[in-house]
């Protein structure tokens, strides 16, 4: 057997998830946990999931808050109208 462990329930479930799949228990071990970490990446991917990460890193951006002004800098010139030259 690959995987050891002392918990005989864990042990049995292994065992019986194997038979079922017809494959050594360190297969049908691996093919489990590939599965729940599917659903738990289809689940981080939403788009809820998705704005509200986006919402968190803008908000630790704020909270940086602006250069002091001897750092600030503008990479365009203006010209007397606020035209870019």
């Amino acid at each position: 057997m690959g995987f050891q462990s002392d918990n005989a329930r864990i042990r049995e479930k292994i065992e019986r998830l194997a038979r079922l799949k017809g494959l050594d228990e360190e297969s049908a071990l691996e093919d489990a946990l590939d599965a729940q970490l599917s659903v738990r990446r289809r689940k981080e991917n939403t788009p809820e999931a998705r704005r509200a990460r986006l919402e968190k890193i803008v908000e630790e951006i704020n909270a940086i808050g602006p250069l002091p002004p001897d750092q600030q800098f503008d990479a365009v010139e203006w010209d007397d109208l606020g035209l870019p030259k």
